[in-house]
This record gives C-alpha cells, structure tokens and sequence, in this order.
C-alpha cells in the first residue's frame, strides 16, 4: 500500500479544525459559544428595556396630547367666557343709553 498523498493537506484541515473548535469552545476561556449565550441574554433585556421604553413613550405622548386638548378646551371656555361678559357690557351700556335718553 502507498503512503497518502494528501496526508499533508490533511493534516493541516485537521489544524485548522481544531482551532476553530477552540474558537467555539474557548479552550479555557469564553468563546463564542459562551459569547452568543451572552448576546441573547443581553438582547433579551434590550427587547424588554425597548418595550418599556416604548410603553412610558406612549404615556408620554397620550399626557402631550391630553395636555393640548385641555388647554385647547380652557382657550375656548376663556373665548365664550370674554363673549358673555362683552355681551352683558354691551347689553349694559345700551340700558343705561336708553335710561339716560328716556329721562331727558
């Protein structure tokens, strides 16, 4: 029988393997399988962070609109109130206009 002969290029897929097997594991420290489980942990908490970011804006744009709406409503109960009052004014110098000039 005769010797392989890619017994070399074998050899260094087999190196290369290792290696990237040593990348995944970590070989004594983290790798990127330990990374990834750290990745999806902190993204977890970014999808729960982002929702309750998402629930206080809401609230927050719901108070702005509420905001403008009550004080749309008081400019325009403030709008009748000043009516009203120019109304009675007026109503009340035309009485007196016809008091004073029914009396002479």
């Amino acid at each position: 029988m005769e010797p392989c002969a890619k017994e070399k290029e074998i050899d260094h897929i087999c190196e290369r393997i290792d290696k990237i097997e040593e990348n995944i594991e970590g070989n004594g420290k983290p790798g990127m399988k330990f990374e990834l489980g750290e990745i999806k942990i902190e993204q977890r908490h970014m999808n729960t962070f982002l929702k309750d970011l998402n629930t206080n804006m809401a609230a927050v744009m719901k108070f702005m609109i509420e905001s403008q709406m009550s004080s749309r409503i008081k400019l325009q109960t403030r709008d009748v109130v000043n009516m009203v009052i120019t109304a009675i004014l007026s109503a009340s110098a035309i009485a007196t206009a016809f008091i004073v000039a029914g009396g002479r």
